[in-house]
């Protein structure tokens, strides 16, 4: 049969197929870590695979791919079998690190040797001390026969002796041999007892390098090589559970159950690392093996700390991977709080430290009623844990409580922090109850805002029930965080005024004032909101002077601009409170021809304005309307009561009259 000759592409395409198939690319292919030749390898033989399938041998020879005559793939395999020589040569080189394992090796059959050298020494000198009995049974029988023979006796009895003292001598030598033969066995036990603890040192060296290099891992976040060498510890430890295993003495058991407790603390530091690096599925798998192993030999899950940790950890994986049905489970059973005062303090704390994870999952799985109930179980039962433990439930249950205010559930918010605030049992107030005594003040002053998800209409009291909690926060003020401090005494103040509580609002508010001026001021109220408003209150306390010099402050740096734009209230109308407005009729109040021209300049601004104040807020240009009737009311009259004119006070109620039927 004729063959067409090779081709150059056909060569090539054969040394790619052995390259492929060779050791060498599957070790790269089944690295863990994807290795830079991959990438070019893979490429090379999809693309060589394309060409060769669309190749055609009979299609005319082109310029790139002429025929062979002879040889092309010879030479090119010869090529790769040299690539597989040095490969070879590399594997070599592994086999050179088993050297010191040989030597060790060697040393325990060197002193097995000396030994079995000292056994059949020791085998020799029983040999002498039996041949020596031979002839003392012999000497024996020569003194009997001296007693036949009582001449010859002598002779007999005085070669005996001599042979008596031969055997003596031989068996003090069997002796010195013996002694000599102990020691030899001494001595390799002491060198078989020096190499075991030089293989234990080394195992100790590596198993520390280990964690420490695990450790830091884990500090610089390279999750995937902690988890490696977690995995290598996990085999380290069982490789000396087998080996103290076969000791067989009571030495050798302890060991071993310390190394195969160290071994599941390395699965479990595993388990933990695989959650860090994401792969939840590996972490499950180790972690229910922990506690698997843990059920095996008999311990409880409320007996031991560490089993505690265990299943805190796969709950906390099994929620991150989704899997909230079988965690809510697990946390409902360990949550369990009936009964709790029958427990022992560890336990109570451990089912209270469920029952709050448990209730952070119902959050999370909009189950707001059932977390509602639940927490406040776990209020009234917070102090069934120790003591070092009572304060973290309670920053707890805050915690998901401000969980559901982030849901938007304001009505069951309010409901947890009056359990929280009105269930003290007169104990001082900690940081954060007089937190939450702000937060629930300000939720029940904001929840009639127009801006409000909640119906305005839920409780007609909330502002009365509001105040005593604000007044506990307010007088305690120190101990609240920068901005809450400022909300709670601006929250107040205005709750107090809105029920007529001028005095104590002016007081509020003048504090509210000096703490601002001591520290930036927060989103919630500024400098010139917390002003105004004092001059407001100052002038319906009839502290006109006053009320006109901090309204006249505000007034020379801002002219008509409305402080209030960025507040709301549902309990203060802030269009009544304008400080121009407060500034016009503190000055009327006076019954002063300067004061009545003082004034008289603040219309104006307002009055040219007007147009400007009309398209930003109607009602606000209405109040300015209202506080220039009052203004012409009280100019006109005072000028009636001195027999003068009112041209001013008729000039500006005309404008007045202009401005309202703007406002309609």
């Amino acid at each position: 049969m004729n063959h067409s000759p090779r081709t150059p592409f056909e060569d090539f395409y054969i040394l790619v197929a052995h390259l492929w198939d060779s050791d060498f690319a599957r070790q790269l292919q089944s690295s863990s870590h994807y290795h830079p030749l991959w990438g070019p390898l893979f490429s090379l033989h999809e693309r060589t695979t394309r060409v060769k399938s669309g190749y055609d041998r009979r299609r005319p020879d082109t310029a790139w791919n002429k025929p062979f005559v002879h040889g092309g793939l010879s030479s090119s395999l010869n090529k790769f079998s040299e690539l597989e020589a040095d490969n070879c040569e590399l594997e070599a080189d592994n086999y050179k690190l088993k050297g010191k394992l040989d030597k060790c090796k060697d040393d325990l059959n060197k002193a097995n040797y000396d030994l079995n050298k000292a056994n059949d020494d020791l085998n020799k000198a029983n040999n002498d001390l039996n041949r020596a009995n031979y002839d003392l049974n012999k000497a024996n029988d020569d003194l009997n026969k001296a007693n036949y023979d009582l001449s010859k006796a002598n002779d007999d009895l005085n070669k005996a002796n001599d042979d008596l003292n031969k055997a003596n001598d031989d068996l003090n030598k069997a002796n010195e041999m013996i002694d000599q033969h102990r020691a030899s066995l001494a001595a390799a036990h002491e060198t078989f007892q020096e190499l075991g603890t030089q293989i234990d040192g080394d195992r100790a060296t590596i198993e520390r390098l280990r964690v420490r290099a695990a450790d830091e891992y884990i500090r610089t976040k390279q999750y995937s090589l902690a988890v490696e060498q977690y995995e290598q510890l996990v085999v380290l430890k069982g490789k000396e559970k087998k080996e103290k295993a076969k000791l067989e003495d009571r030495e050798g058991e302890r060991e071993a159950r310390e190394a195969e407790e160290a071994q599941l603390g390395y699965i479990f530091d595993c388990g933990k690392a695989y959650a860090l690096d994401g792969r939840y599925d590996d972490a499950v798998k180790e972690l229910r093996f922990v506690l698997k192993e843990m059920e095996r030999r008999g311990i409880r899950n409320v007996e031991r700390a560490d089993t505690r940790d265990v299943q805190t950890q796969l709950c906390d994986v099994l929620r991150r991977q989704g899997n909230t049905e079988e965690a809510g489970r697990l946390y409902y059973h360990a949550g369990w709080l009936d009964g709790l005062q029958n427990r022992n303090e560890a336990d109570r704390s451990w089912a209270l430290q469920n029952a709050t994870s448990y209730a952070q999952l119902l959050v999370e799985q909009k189950e707001y009623e059932a977390a509602k109930a639940q927490l406040t179980k776990i209020w009234r039962n917070r102090h069934q844990a120790t003591a070092s433990k009572v304060e973290d439930l309670e920053a707890e249950v805050c915690k998901i409580t401000t969980m559901l205010e982030e849901k938007r559930q304001t009505r069951l918010v309010i409901d947890l922090l009056k359990m929280v605030c009105d269930n003290q049992n007169g104990a001082a107030l900690s940081k954060q109850v007089l937190h939450n005594h702000a937060k629930l003040g300000i939720l029940l002053h904001d929840r009639g805002k127009p801006d409000h998800d909640e119906p305005k209409d839920l409780d007609r009291h909330d502002h009365a029930r509001a105040i005593p909690y604000l007044r506990q926060a307010w007088v305690r003020r120190q101990q609240l965080v920068l901005g809450i401090d400022q909300s709670t005494g601006w929250t107040l103040a205005l709750l107090l005024v809105s029920r007529s509580h001028l005095l104590e609002a002016k007081n509020v508010l003048a504090d509210l004032l000096c703490l601002t001026n001591g520290n930036k001021t927060s989103q919630s109220v500024s400098k010139d909101q917390i002003l105004a408003l004092l001059a407001h209150v100052q002038f319906y306390m009839g502290d006109f002077s006053v009320a006109e010099s901090n309204a006249a402050a505000l007034f020379r740096r801002l002219g008509v601009k409305n402080v209030f734009t960025s507040v709301s209230s549902s309990a203060v109308d802030f269009s009544t409170c304008h400080h121009a407005d407060t500034l016009i009729r503190a000055c009327s109040r006076q019954d002063s021809v300067e004061k009545f021209k003082a004034a008289k300049d603040v219309w104006a601004v307002i009055y040219k304005s007007r147009i400007d104040i009309m398209a930003t807020s109607k009602a606000q240009l209405k109040e300015h309307a209202a506080a220039g009737a009052t203004f012409a009311d009280n100019w006109k009259r005072s000028a009636e009561k001195r027999k003068k004119r009112p041209t001013s006070a008729m000039e500006i109620e005309k404008q007045v009259k202009q401005v309202q039927a703007m406002t309609g």
